[in-house]
């Protein structure tokens, strides 16, 4: 993300250049690392895992053999193919969060949080989404670039 940004112009800084490498950072220790990197704002970007979500949609059967119109079609046949069959779909995402906080007042300015990335090839989809982020914080006029 920060390259991305960076390429755009954008003056940005890794936050674990300014974190220790103990375990998860608490909130005293993040203020800390933007005190002292001299920021006026964080984009703070989360990984939050996995989920399995469901699509319904209704598949309209073909007409053909069986229902339909047509030779083999039977005496209700022809109406058979006016009903949809229900279609099941699961599949995994990966939900990341994605959120800009104004440096003085530490609120959000803005949040991004997609689920359509594809847990099978997550770190391939990285350049994607940092490319994606910049381009909406960019079109947004929520980051100056020099």
């Amino acid at each position: 993300m920060v390259a991305t940004l960076r390429a755009a112009g954008v003056q940005a800084e890794p936050a674990y250049q300014y974190l220790s490498n103990d375990g998860p950072a608490n909130q005293a220790s993040m203020m800390a690392a933007f005190t002292q990197s001299g920021a006026d704002a964080v984009l703070l970007a989360r990984f939050m895992g996995f989920s399995t979500q469901e699509q319904v949609s209704t598949a309209m059967p073909g007409y053909g053999y069986g229902g339909g119109f047509g030779p083999g079609a039977g005496m209700y046949g022809a109406y058979s193919g006016w009903y949809g069959q229900p279609v099941v779909q699961q599949g995994q995402v990966a939900t990341i969060y994605t959120t800009l906080f104004n440096g003085k007042t530490m609120t959000p300015v803005w949040t991004y949080n997609p689920q359509t990335f594809d847990p099978s090839n997550l770190r391939q989809q990285a350049n994607g989404y940092a490319n994606e982020v910049t381009g909406l914080l960019q079109s947004g006029g929520l980051v100056l670039t020099r």
